[in-house]
């Protein structure tokens, strides 16, 4: 049960004998309680309770009332002895369906012209008797979703004239479950009466009230903003209204939500509002809460990527409306920034990216925004800025940064950052471009020797170069985010088994926007110079570990192996997140073969065997590609734990006919056999290279003799055929 604030309601009728009319009282405050959630804060309230109240409300006042549970079942209704509706009661049983329930009373012989409503969203309607009584009928879904019918007598206006003052209570009570306060409006918008402590929300004593109108009370007071305006508007067009306003008590910043329905007689014409409000200060604080963290960097309390696009892009759309000119966009990138984090962790890093924060906002004035675009990347906009305040500016924090000494646990670090400018011009099209050109400046300035300030200029040929990449590595990052990546898996084959394939390797591909397959050898070497391979590991694995379930889940024990980059393998962060997905799958782990090129492993040979041991902990297995290309191959097999050996494809494309070739892969398979892997043949492109390679006892095999890379659905359809084939 819930706790209701104890309120000592007063009511204050400002006007004497006035036409009241009780069932639209009980009904839009029903509406204002259940329709209008955010309202509730109390959203648990027991439902028996609610029902209770329900019942006696309507009781009290209905000429008759059906109620109906959450399944649109008929569960109750009122004394039929006392109701017009009394030929209508050998109609009803319990359980009749809501649909069922209209069309009995729309085929009743003492009912006229009763709308046919077949669901129980219609509106309310308003029909005879034959009797001669006018009656409306009202419907309100409550927060249970169950659902009420009431009918009125609106015959004779006078009758809720005498009854109303009797009604007050049950009004009160009722709206007390749903509202922090209420009020009535009349024809002329001012007060009929209003509810609270002793005051109005706003502090205006009740007794004050009398006389005033709504907008002359309220408008003195409140934040002027759209939601005021909306208020008055909806107000002077008799339209329902549904607002947060804002004003301050105490130093305190207050919200109100106000919701309130014009009421109408039987004719239409206009009389006044019926209208209640509920203080939503806590949960319009948390919402402002969420929307700061949304937009802002958690760590340094700047803008985040996202708001910096927005803001960017809206300042690009409005320069000419609101005449900003010389728009300048700075990129700032720490250097040696990687090395603080390696040798004194994140947190050491984290007090880095505050502590330059801290630059950044002492060098640019107030009307510069800044952003922290992610990892150790920054920007900053600038209007009304020339290119020459720009670039000193620029140069101010690179000095500034380049002075900074960090000391942690006893030692010293020194970073510094590079800078790059782009400048609006005539020949930009979108605030995207800018952001590019800015991009392609800071990093021709990182390979001029960092430290430094480099403008954007399109006659730089480096920059040029530059400038084409970034628009594939732009084309990447549009193909990941909007679905156009995809893993192809090619099979890789036993030479003693000439069943179906139960072994592949998953290969990325892309597709531009007009389904256009493009070149992995166009795509990878942008994500691995950009540092994008991370993201691109993550989604390979992540994709990987779907297709292993999907194929579970069929019957079909099938493996995949995925390559690993160099950029991953150099990151811890990007590797803890591999663990964790692969952890949080239900896929056989041994099913999952990481593949590590040999140059990429020996560069970072105690991190990957850290990483190896974890995943060889879960069951996954792991598997030295390319074997053989690079200069210490032989040396570096004891340092790490590996499950099969690829041979290179150099070594095997042609082994039918060089002697050099085949000497040196039977050396690598008898070497692999004597330490317990496996080997794997690359570039098996013809059935004679295949006799060969089985002939020296390799253990797998993986070409276009054995199968061209597919979609994952080509080889799900050749799966569930062999199936409905051999049953196996």
């Amino acid at each position: 049960m819930i706790q209701h604030a104890h309120v000592t309601l007063s009511i204050l009728r400002l006007t004497a004998n006035r036409p009241y009319c009780p069932h639209k009282w009980l009904f839009s405050a029903a509406n204002f309680w259940v329709s209008k959630q955010s309202l509730q804060s109390e959203q648990d309230q027991d439902a028996r309770l609610r029902d209770t109240v329900v019942d006696q409300a309507i009781a009290g006042f209905a000429e008759s009332y059906w109620h109906f549970d959450e399944s649109g079942l008929l569960k109750s209704w009122s004394d039929t002895a006392n109701t017009p509706y009394d030929s209508f009661a050998a109609e009803l049983c319990i359980d009749m369906r809501y649909e069922e329930f209209l069309a009995k009373l729309t085929d009743l012989g003492s009912v006229t012209n009763v709308p046919r409503i077949r669901s129980n969203n219609e509106a309310d309607f308003l029909h005879h008797l034959k009797s001669g009584q006018l009656m409306t009928v009202k419907h309100t879904v409550l927060s249970n979703k169950q659902s009420v019918l009431a009918a009125f007598d609106v015959s004779n206006l006078k009758v809720e004239q005498q009854t109303c003052l009797g009604l007050d209570s049950k009004v009160i009570d009722f709206t007390r479950i749903s509202t922090d306060w209420s009020w009535e409006l009349d024809s002329e918008l001012c007060y009929v009466y209003h509810t609270s402590h002793t005051s109005s929300p706003s502090g205006t004593e009740i007794d004050d009230l009398a006389g005033v109108t709504r907008i002359d009370h309220v408008n003195p007071l409140v934040v002027k903003n759209e939601q005021l305006k909306i208020h008055d508007e909806k107000l002077r067009a008799h339209e329902p209204l549904d607002v947060i306003l804002s004003w301050t008590s105490d130093g305190k910043t207050v919200h109100n939500h106000i919701i309130a329905e014009p009421q109408f007689d039987t004719d239409g014409t206009f009389t006044g509002y019926l209208g209640c409000g509920r203080d939503v200060t806590q949960f319009q604080e948390s919402q402002q809460q969420l929307e700061y963290q949304a937009h802002h960097d958690e760590l340094t309390g700047l803008l985040n990527r996202r708001a910096f696009d927005s803001h960017l892009k809206a300042t690009f759309d409005k320069r000419i409306e609101n005449d900003i000119d010389h728009i300048a966009l700075i990129t700032f990138d720490l250097d040696r920034f990687k090395l603080v984090n390696d040798q004194a962790g994140h947190i050491a890093g984290d007090t880095i990216l505050v502590e330059i924060t801290e630059i950044l906002e002492s060098q640019f004035a107030k009307d510069a925004t800044l952003a922290r675009l992610g990892g150790d990347e920054f920007a900053v906009l600038l209007t009304h800025s020339d290119e020459y305040s720009a670039m000193q500016l620029a140069q101010r924090v690179i000095n500034r940064i380049a002075d900074y000494k960090f000391n942690w646990n006893n030692r010293n670090f020194t970073i510094g950052a590079s800078a790059g400018i782009a400048f609006m011009d005539t020949s930009i099209t979108a605030s995207s471009e800018l952001v590019s050109r800015s991009d392609i400046a800071c990093y021709s300035a990182k390979q001029g020797g960092r430290n430094q300030v480099q403008t954007y200029s399109e006659q730089n040929s480096f920059q040029t170069q530059l400038n084409n990449e970034f628009e594939r590595l732009q084309q990447l990052r549009s193909a990941h985010d909007n679905g156009r990546l995809a893993l192809f898996l090619q099979p890789i084959v036993s030479a003693d088994n000439d069943k179906m394939p139960n072994r592949f390797e998953a290969l990325l591909r892309m597709h531009d926007e007009n389904k256009n397959w493009i070149s992995p050898g166009e795509f990878i070497p942008i994500a691995e110079k950009f540092d994008m391979m991370p993201v691109i590991d993550y989604w390979v694995v992540n994709q990987a570990i779907a297709y292993l379930a999907d194929f579970h889940d069929h019957g079909q024990s099938v493996s995949i192996a995925v390559n690993l980059s160099g950029n991953t393998l150099s990151n811890r962060t990007c590797m803890a997140r591999l663990a964790e997905l692969v952890k949080s799958s239900n896929i056989q782990a041994h099913n999952l073969c990481f593949e590590l090129t040999e140059t990429a492993a020996i560069q970072e040979l105690e991190t990957v065997s850290e990483f190896m041991q974890d995943m060889r902990e879960l069951g996954c297995t792991f598997a030295l590609d390319d074997f053989g290309s690079g200069l210490s191959s032989y040396g570096y097999l004891s340092s790490l734990t590996l499950d099969y050996l690829k041979i290179d494809g150099s070594f095997v494309c042609n082994i039918e006919n060089n002697p050099t070739s085949k000497a040196i892969v039977k050396s690598f398979i008898t070497l692999s056999h004597e330490m317990g892997l496996k080997t794997v043949a690359e570039f098996v492109e013809n059935a004679e290279i295949a006799r060969v390679l089985t002939d020296m006892g390799i253990d797998f095999m993986q070409g276009y003799a054995f199968g061209k890379p597919q979609e994952f659905t080509a080889w799900q359809e050749l799966y569930g055929a062999e199936q409905r084939l051999t049953g196996t």
